[in-house]
């Protein structure tokens, strides 16, 4: 079998799931059928580059369909090789790409450390759009582990470097990631511009699954804004776009935060399946911060039932698993929905420790909307 007939299977199998004529978990072994078939036939004197070459091919596969220790087994694989080569520009990508993947299992240090080793060699060779597209990278890890002021730096380090080159693609993920943190602290107005600029630049490139993220995110701005109508239709296109390039990561999340929407729309029966189909795909591809979020969901829409016992059971284990992850701002926020659930119990005291435990948290996160939100509760007590 030669490479260019693994790379015409394997697109394939890609363009299949766009078309939804497989699902992801079935296009996932067809990937494992693709890798078995390749070992079993690749020569022990083939040439490397013509390895590296397929075996990254796989990995990108893997990881677009959200299978994440395959795509880490299969980019490590490949980095080896690229060793081998000394092609230290295929080890910079690799690095970053595994890096990317770390990140998506929440495996923070392990991300940081592949990314950094990543932007030293893109540094060394002198490739300022690979030290871009890491910069970018190390901020979404500073942003998932509540540390806005390095992920800002980072972002802006990044736009400055897409302007200067005139990269639209690293102008456009640099924008986007500026809005999300001009969300969390409550700047909803600059949020929903940054978006727009992102998002336009994003359909000049043709790019799905980017522009699939940029809707995600305003619609969790317009989530924050209560704009629930806009909300809704941003996390619906986001989920067309994700459901067609087989991203079972990215339609979970629409899932799960359209799940928070109907919430507050008070249907209970939509709230509820929305967030059981994002459990069976985040335990699916082991995302347990994804798990974390929905089990938020859920423990506030038991609170509202007054379904007590069910409702903390949900809220402490959500509580637990941000804790593990590392995950600040999920803690606060489960520490607040533990607060309202205490508060609607008449437990005042425990309510009061929740609520100043996440409004303290909220502020040193400078999610400034959140503290408000949180104060508002504290006053009510």
């Amino acid at each position: 079998m030669n490479s260019a007939s693994i790379e015409i299977q394997i697109r394939a199998l890609l363009e299949a799931v766009r078309r939804e004529e497989l699902p992801a978990a079935q296009a996932i072994r067809n990937v494992d059928r693709v890798l078995r078939t390749f070992r079993k036939n690749v020569r022990l004197d083939e040439d490397d580059a013509y390895k590296l070459k397929v075996l990254l091919g796989i990995g990108e596969s893997y990881e677009a369909l959200s299978s994440f220790d395959r795509a880490v087994a299969v980019y490590q694989e490949s980095l080896e090789i690229a060793r081998i080569l000394n092609d230290q520009a295929a080890q910079a990508a690799l690095l970053r790409q595994s890096g990317r993947v770390q990140r998506k299992r929440n495996r923070w240090d392990e991300a940081l450390a592949h990314i950094r080793e990543s932007r030293q060699l893109y540094e060394t060779l002198g490739d300022e759009i690979g030290i871009a597209r890491c910069r970018i990278s190390e901020g979404i890890v500073d942003f998932e582990r509540g540390q806005y002021g390095p992920a800002t730096e980072a972002y802006q380090a990044a736009l400055e470097i897409g302007e200067r080159v005139d990269d639209a693609h690293i102008v456009a993920d640099a924008t986007m990631n500026l809005g999300i943190l001009s969300t969390i602290r409550g700047g909803f107005d600059e949020a929903t511009m940054y978006y727009r600029n992102s998002l336009a630049l994003f359909e000049q490139l043709d790019n799905p699954g980017s522009i699939a993220r940029v809707y995600h995110n305003l619609g969790k701005c317009y989530t924050a804004k209560q704009s629930w109508t806009e909300a809704l239709d941003a996390f619906e296109k986001s989920l067309e776009i994700s459901q067609d390039q087989g991203n079972l990561m990215q339609s979970a999340m629409n899932y799960v935060n359209k799940a928070a929407v109907y919430l507050e729309l008070a249907d209970m029966t939509i709230t509820a399946t929305y967030c059981a189909r994002a459990i069976d795909i985040f335990q699916e591809i082991d995302y347990p911060l994804g798990v974390a979020e929905a089990y938020k969901i859920l423990g506030q829409m038991f609170t509202r039932k007054k379904e007590w016992i069910t409702a903390q059971g949900l809220l402490e284990e959500s509580l637990r698993l941000c804790e593990s992850y590392d995950n600040p701002l999920g803690e606060a926020e489960s520490h607040r929905a533990l607060g309202i659930l205490q508060a609607a119990r008449q437990e005042t005291r425990l309510a009061q420790t929740s609520l100043e435990t996440a409004r303290d948290q909220f502020e040193s996160l400078g999610a400034r909307h959140d503290v408000e939100q949180t104060r508002q509760l504290l006053d009510t007590l």
